[in-house]
């Protein structure tokens, strides 16, 4: 198991999520198609590797956080995200917001 998640709020626009990963592991590939979905590293590090299409098909953009730091994507693309390390606990605690944007 790679961890756990625990939604902490949602509606039709937004969800809040409190997410712990255990080193070295990663959650399931997932999109959504018309919401952002940020992440913000509270403690350890995680990687957000995101899958481009179009005319740019088959790179991969990969953004390393360490505690503190935010990255959003943008709707539509394919996300896995993987937690790296902690130096206490082996885990990292993750923040994910996903909205609508009108």
């Amino acid at each position: 198991l790679w961890g756990q998640t625990e939604l902490v709020a949602a509606n039709g626009v937004l969800e809040f999520h409190r997410i712990e990963f255990k080193k070295g592991f990663k959650c399931s590939e997932h999109l959504h198609e018309f919401k952002w979905n940020g992440f913000f590293c509270e403690s350890g590090e995680m990687i957000v590797r995101v899958w481009q299409d179009g005319d740019q098909d088959g790179l991969v953009d990969e953004t390393i956080l360490k505690a503190g730091q935010y990255t959003q994507v943008k709707p539509g693309q394919k996300v896995p995200k993987m937690g790296l390390h902690s130096s206490c606990t082996g885990q990292s605690l993750i923040i994910t917001i996903s909205y609508v944007e009108w």
